[in-house]
């Protein structure tokens, strides 16, 4: 079993893209590999969205879609033939994304402040142990987390599991039920941490032809990045849920590889 750690909060990925350069997993959703390299330029038109799979979302959100992914809109968005080539690419990107979670703001109002970790108690769950603990972030901002730990003495990767959308997603994700019926329902559907559940079972969540079109784009920043390897797209029958037998296989042999770069 990993060591993880389970926030209480959604956390956005740093501007650096370094998933692409580590052997870390980046999906885990298998269907099919996916031919098309390019961005589709879209023109914002609903004729044109429903070309490029936007069509299978409801109005107001198919149109909304095809404005957000028209290129122009993007110019941050990587290609092919970005100016000064991936490199370029991943310091403009991480500018930008740094602008947009306002880091320099943020970095001004905290001042000289550290973050600050507080845990609970351990609890001997078997394998494994539990601990509730709190992350003091920002001044007077705590972000409570449960934190499993193996016993066993092999050194493991610590992995960063942001919880769904359950209205106990904090306490799902790690494995902590309120009752009989919670354990039961998180169970069957893979919804506890150590497999890592994303969502419930046969949700049509997402447009199979918007999946084929990110997973496309995505492809083409790890082959720029040089690690086309590091990236692999599965996804099953049920839709946007975790399946242990695609995901694990994959990240288990990821974990065994050092790092390229």
């Amino acid at each position: 079993m990993l060591g993880l750690l389970t926030l209480a909060s959604s956390a956005a990925q740093s501007g650096s893209f370094r998933g692409a350069e580590s052997g870390m997993p980046v999906d885990g959703t298998e269907r099919r590999n996916v031919g098309n390299d390019q961005a589709p330029a879209n023109t914002g038109s609903d004729t044109k969205a429903r070309q490029k799979g936007t069509g299978a979302y409801p109005e107001p959100v198919a149109g909304y879609l095809a404005r957000l992914f028209v290129q122009q809109a993007q110019p941050t968005a990587f290609r092919t033939d970005y100016p000064g080539g991936f490199r370029q690419w991943r310091i403009d990107a991480g500018l930008a994304l740094r602008l947009r979670l306002g880091m320099d703001r943020i970095a001004t109002s905290v001042g000289d402040h550290r973050p600050r970790v507080q845990l609970e108690e351990s609890q001997d769950c078997g394998e494994y142990t539990l601990q509730r603990g709190a992350m003091e972030t920002e001044p007077g901002i705590r972000i409570p987390f449960w934190l499993l730990q193996p016993k066993r003495a092999q050194p493991w990767p610590l992995g960063v599991f942001p919880h769904g959308h359950d209205r106990r997603g904090q306490d799902t994700t790690a494995g902590v039920y309120a009752d009989a019926d919670h354990a039961k329902k998180s169970l069957a559907e893979d919804r506890d941490v150590a497999v890592l559940a994303v969502n419930g079972r046969k949700d049509p969540l997402f447009s199979p032809a918007e999946i084929d079109r990110a997973v496309a784009q995505v492809r083409t920043i790890y082959a720029s990045a040089g690690v086309p390897l590091h990236f692999q797209h599965r996804w099953g029958e049920e839709g946007h849920r975790f399946y242990r037998n695609l995901m694990w296989p994959f990240v288990l042999g990821a974990m065994q590889q050092p790092n390229s770069k």
